[in-house]
């Protein structure tokens, strides 16, 4: 093989890892987490604007790749850990179960507790974390990021009554959390926004539950 063909076959190959970086290097910008491509946002504007896909949307294939696919095991664990926590709930559990109300998700029939869905326990669980840490959530301005369909905004709103509640995602999910919360009575002041509308502010909470581990280096950076 002559030196001129070997160049030719050299660059062909350096031409092809370069292209490739190139589109790998777009492709993370374009997507700003695992949850931030195609399929997911088209499901939340559907399920946003049609009734009959938003009365089922915990239960489609689609959505529980990226939520409502806590198992019934899990539902366990956090009722444990909960139990441990030594925060009443019970109080407020008829209003924590009507999470359940909406989107048709699969409910299980726990001890002591009756029929809820896993992923409002571990909404739940979280909420006794808080409590536990803080002591109470009344009169905060709370921030979340990466709010699902609002399921733990609307567990904290159920018990508690933080003064503003803003919730930061992808203008698609948002668009399912506001079909979601609207369909309750929350005590807090709720703000939609995506990252880039998100003012430069002081807040007492900033919660997220695994979303911000998702994002890229940079984009945590920009939050």
């Amino acid at each position: 093989m002559n030196s001129f063909i070997k160049k030719i076959i050299l660059y062909t190959f350096k031409n092809i890892i370069f292209k490739q970086l190139k589109k790998n290097i777009l492709e993370s910008r374009m997507s700003t987490s695992i949850s931030d491509n195609q399929i997911y946002p088209n499901f939340c504007i559907k399920a946003s604007t049609d009734l009959s896909v938003f009365s089922n949307f915990r239960r489609n294939n689609h959505y529980r790749k990226i939520l409502e696919h806590t198992s019934y095991e899990d539902g366990i664990d956090y009722l444990i850990e909960i139990s441990k926590s030594k925060i009443e709930i019970e109080k407020h559990l008829k209003q924590f179960k009507q999470n359940d109300l909406w989107g048709n998700p699969e409910l299980y029939d726990y001890p002591k507790i009756g029929k809820i869905s896993p992923s409002t326990l571990r909404y739940l669980k979280v909420f006794t974390d808080l409590m536990l840490i803080f002591k109470k959530l009344d009169e905060l301005k709370i921030c979340e990021i990466g709010v699902g369909y609002g399921g733990q905004c609307r567990i904290i709103n159920c018990a508690t009554s933080p003064s503003e509640y803003v919730l930061v995602d992808i203008k698609p999910a948002l668009m399912l959390t506001q079909c979601y919360l609207d369909n309750y009575i929350l005590h807090s002041v709720i703000k939609y926004k995506t990252m880039n509308e998100l003012e430069i502010k002081d807040y007492d909470l900033v919660i997220s539950n695994y979303a911000f581990t998702e994002l890229p280096r940079d984009i945590q950076d920009v939050y």
